[in-house]
């Protein structure tokens, strides 16, 4: 019920979660909108996006407050914020499934993620929306240990992942195509230093535009 009091709380300390929490939850709508899913069901998505790192507020602030990547260790423990988010949410008088996206956000397709290894269907679809968004927003925000990624380098590598059944093949398809038409007429620099403008996405190969 302080969720907003929280963000507050973190917007005013330049906190990275506070930017993050917005992104994700901004990218989970927008996806979720491509995906034509229901008004209710894109509500909860919403809801279940912006709550989704709930548990961090478990874990030791000076975790949270590192400017170095975390080691073997502090990784484990941060971990942890799916299932202490999970407990939270379960607390709380949210639906069920905006705990278990907390809970499974970080679970793959293939079966590499955590905590639980879960794979394919075992997924709720709605972690699956928020696992590819919060992917995305991290991989292209400012981090304190690290920048973000360019536009065109954090789409090539998901879509890598994508390919490598990392991620849910419809919900990330419908993001990269997605995505990438809306660069259709986008001026771009080469990496050879050539300038030229996107004039066409293949369906296939988002990630390989045709530039003029």
């Amino acid at each position: 019920r302080n969720i907003y009091k929280l963000f507050n709380e973190l917007k005013a300390s330049q906190d990275w979660r506070y930017q993050h929490t917005i992104g994700l939850t901004m990218m989970s709508t927008l996806l979720g909108r491509w995906l034509e899913l229901e008004e209710d069901e894109l509500s909860m998505l919403s809801l279940a996006a912006s709550l989704c790192d709930i548990g961090m507020v478990k874990l030791p602030s000076s975790l949270l407050q590192k400017t170095t990547r975390l080691d073997v260790n502090e990784m484990e423990i941060m971990k942890q914020h799916t299932t202490l988010g999970y407990e939270l949410l379960q607390e709380s008088d949210v639906d069920p499934r905006v705990a278990l996206v907390a809970l499974q956000h970080h679970e793959r397709e293939d079966g590499s993620g955590y905590p639980s290894g879960l794979k394919g269907s075992e997924v709720d679809r709605l972690s699956k929306v928020v696992a590819l968004a919060d992917v995305y927003v991290e991989m292209t925000s400012d981090r304190p240990e690290r920048p973000g990624l360019p536009f065109y380098e954090a789409i090539n590598q998901l879509h890598d992942q994508i390919l490598g059944n990392r991620f849910d093949s419809s919900i990330g398809m419908t993001f990269l195509n997605r995505m990438m038409t809306s660069q259709i007429g986008s001026d771009v620099i080469l990496s050879d230093g050539r300038s030229g403008k996107i004039v066409l996405i293949n369906a296939n190969y988002p990630a390989r535009p045709l530039v003029a």
